[in-house]
């Protein structure tokens, strides 16, 4: 057995506070980008979902404030409706409020005025939000932000990748629950794979974490046990058939709860003038972000839901991942196998080639992307 008693619990009560705070880091992280001004776009599914339902209530607020402000002039007195019957009878004795004897209008009520002036101000900040959100996706439009957004991803990348890597070199953390997990996974290879799938299916779905991470993580580990070749199978299919499925769930989550929210809270407008333009484009936009990473993974499932991208366009481009797992998966092995030691010089040329081509693909993806996308805004 891999696990002494007992060192199975320890295992999985330390690596669930791990998931804790990596789930934490996520959320700072996209704190800390929604305060330099990519506020919607940078934020994780849940807190998109937050977004979304604010909107929501803004959107109740508006309605059921509705009748009260068709009762308010602008010098905040009662207006005179319905004072009177048909008979032309006083109606202060039918329980519709209080009126004078000169032309049946109110007393002013200073506490009620307040009161409708503190709803007013929460209201116009619920639409200042969603004139924001709505600002933030003609900007994504116009690819004003697309640049800063997309190197403030690659940054967040490398610098989780540097970490990674030191850490387990210098034995910094984690060096004890490491060794548990290869010895478990050099017994069951199989069942690593799957569990490693799942990881990636919950974070890129819920935690918005790029795959391009956990490739390169997984690629590290499994070269020690695997071998170069093995490894970077092994990392190919696990990450590969959990973005697949964690990319369905983001398409469902944005096509089956976002979409009516935002549908319900703005107009529909914006939605079918996005759909009109794509047209038949949707597949290539589709591809060359998963290509470029100008937008994070996650977010091009969330998007291609709200905007009723065709489901059968979001599952053929995923195979544009592809390339970029198989790039970050072979970089990661090749890290761990130098780490523990292993003969690469037939292997680097290889590892070469797959760099400088995928920086090739890179740059020219990103700038069909870009193109891409400014294009809609003209269709």
């Amino acid at each position: 057995m891999p696990f002494a008693s007992g060192e199975m619990s320890n295992w999985i009560t330390k690596n669930v506070t791990v998931a804790g705070l990596s789930f934490a880091t996520t959320f700072l992280f996209a704190a800390s980008c929604r305060t330099i001004g990519l506020r919607f776009f940078s934020s994780s599914p849940i807190i998109c979902m937050n977004e979304f339902s604010n909107l929501h209530n803004a959107r109740l607020l508006e309605e059921s404030s509705s009748v009260v402000f068709e009762d308010i002039e602008v010098n905040g007195h009662v207006r005179e409706t319905n004072s009177r019957d048909d008979d032309g009878d006083d109606d202060r004795n039918n329980g519709r409020g209080n009126y004078d004897d000169n032309n049946g209008r109110g007393e002013d009520d200073p506490g009620k005025v307040e009161q409708l002036i503190v709803l007013l101000r929460e209201l116009a900040t619920s639409i200042e939000e969603t004139l924001k959100i709505m600002e933030e996706i003609k900007e994504l439009i116009d690819g004003k932000r697309i640049v800063s957004f997309a190197i403030s991803c690659q940054v967040w990348i490398m610098y989780a990748m540097a970490w990674t890597v030191a850490s387990v070199l210098t034995g910094m953390c984690f060096q004890t629950d490491i060794e548990l997990f290869l010895n478990w996974l050099g017994l069951n290879a199989l069942s690593g794979t799957c569990g490693l799938g799942l990881v990636v299916l919950f974070t890129t779905s819920a935690c918005n974490v790029p795959p391009a991470f956990l490739a390169f993580s997984s690629g590290f580990i499994f070269s020690d046990i695997f071998g170069f070749r093995n490894s970077l199978l092994f990392t190919q299919l696990g990450v590969f058939n959990g973005a697949n499925f964690g990319a369905i769930v983001s398409y469902c989550v944005g096509y089956f709860v976002m979409r009516p929210c935002l549908i319900s809270t703005t107009s529909n407008v914006s939605l079918n003038e996005t759909k009109v333009a794509l047209k038949n484009r949707s597949f290539l936009i589709l591809v060359l972000c998963r290509l470029s990473n100008i937008i994070t993974f996650g977010k091009q499932n969330l998007y291609a839901g709200i905007f009723d991208f065709p489901f059968t366009a979001l599952v053929w481009s995923l195979l544009a991942t592809i390339p970029g797992i198989l790039f970050y998966s072979c970089v990661g092995t090749m890290f761990g196998a130098i780490a523990h030691g292993q003969d690469l010089s037939s292997m680097y040329f290889v590892a070469l080639i797959v760099v400088v081509n995928y920086i090739i693909m890179i740059h020219y993806s990103t700038r069909c992307a870009i193109t891409e996308l400014k294009d809609i805004k003209h269709r």
